[in-house]
């Protein structure tokens, strides 16, 4: 790895926030430093790690002067992100996880789309790495391809439920600087989805954001201490950055345009989420939901303006009922039903024993008389 000194502006600068990564952070600086586009810097936030994270930083900067390294106490990801932000000079900005890894001409093609393009916003495809078997996976969810107008120029509050069809992971966006500087976006500090509110805002306020379904982004799955996976229980997080997306929608004057895909992923995430929590937490969800959260998100039945029929379906169940007691309805409905059951079993049970009854008595008297 030589050395580079350069005195023209980055055409990109990365954005890594490092946080006890000493198993991958080596692979996933080799990805960045060896791109073939080579006029970049790469921002590294060691936001407090407690391994050999800053000391593996500071030897890879010793050998590159593309790197600079910002060390930090522990504040979280979206506070490491932004303090990165700060130090942009690139003329476009990306981030990579610390223990996630690029394709080799991923920044390249990013460059390249952007400048060709005039656009504010590259949208990329990526897959999941997965750490246990070396394998790579398709995300296709990622960017939903026969759900948008891809390889093209579009303005996203002009695509129906483009929140739904577009993930809200930061890692596969590239920003103009100046424009993405113009939102004076922040990352929130909240403990998970944090990259939600910013990325969507981000993609959803220019009228000139492209689309390229090309897997240019690498996205470790399985690894140890991953954050994602200690989280995803936690669904008060999730409400979290659904409020403050909205009031960053507000904030930045994109709020009507949008408004109506943003209500509409609400009740995406809500059947999401709903989905995937162990039952016991269910109810809770439910409720706080129905006693609380529609109202502070602001979801309320509207006549042919929601997207999805099931999604809209599980909204009006979970805004009219307590979980809980239709979950003791359910039981009481499944007891009775048992009930019900059993002594239809007993009478077919008696009938059968009637009918062998029968059979053998028919069988001996044939026997006698033969």
């Amino acid at each position: 790895m030589g050395s580079s000194h350069q005195s023209e502006q980055p055409l990109i600068s990365v954005i890594i926030p490092v946080y006890n990564t000493e198993k991958y952070l080596a692979a996933t600086l080799d990805s960045v430093l060896c791109q073939t586009l080579t006029n970049i810097e790469v921002i590294c936030v060691n936001d407090g790690s407690a391994d050999n994270s800053l000391a593996i930083l500071k030897d890879y900067a010793n050998k590159d002067s593309r790197i600079v390294i910002i060390d930090q106490e522990n504040q979280g990801a979206g506070a490491a992100r932004n303090a990165g932000l700060k130090k942009v000079t690139g003329k476009y900005c990306l981030f990579v996880d610390s223990d996630d890894f690029l394709g080799p001409s991923a920044l390249e093609t990013v460059y390249k789309t952007a400048e060709n393009n005039t656009v504010d916003v590259v949208i990329f495809g990526l897959n999941a790495f997965n750490e246990n078997t070396g394998d790579f996976a398709p995300m296709d969810y990622a960017i939903v391809v026969d759900k948008l107008p891809v390889n093209q120029a579009i303005d996203p509050s002009k695509v129906p439920n483009f929140y739904k069809y577009v993930v809200g992971f930061t890692v596969c966006k590239a920003y103009n600087v100046e424009y993405l500087r113009s939102t004076q976006l922040q990352f929130p500090g909240i403990g998970a989805h944090e990259d939600m509110p910013f990325t969507y805002v981000a993609c959803s306020k220019t009228n000139r954001a492209f689309i390229l379904p090309e897997v240019l982004y690498h996205y470790r799955r399985q690894r140890e201490g991953s954050l994602s996976d200690s989280t995803n229980e936690q669904y008060l997080f999730m409400l979290q950055a659904l409020e403050c997306f909205k009031n960053d929608l507000v904030s930045t004057n994109c709020w009507a345009e949008n408004s109506r895909n943003y209500y509409n992923y609400v009740l995406h995430m809500v059947k999401w989420k709903f989905d995937t929590l162990p039952p016991k937490l269910r109810a809770s969800f439910a409720d706080d939901l129905r006693t609380e959260w529609y109202d502070r998100l602001g979801i309320t039945p509207q006549e042919n303006y929601f997207y999805i029929k099931e999604e809209e379906a599980l909204f009006s169940w979970t805004r009219d009922h307590s979980y809980l007691e239709e979950l003791i309805g359910e039981n009481k409905r499944l007891r009775s039903s048992l009930k019900k059951q059993k002594t239809k079993n007993k009478k077919l049970k008696e009938q059968l024993e009637k009918t062998e009854s029968s059979k053998n008595q028919s069988s001996w008297l044939k026997r006698i008389f033969k």
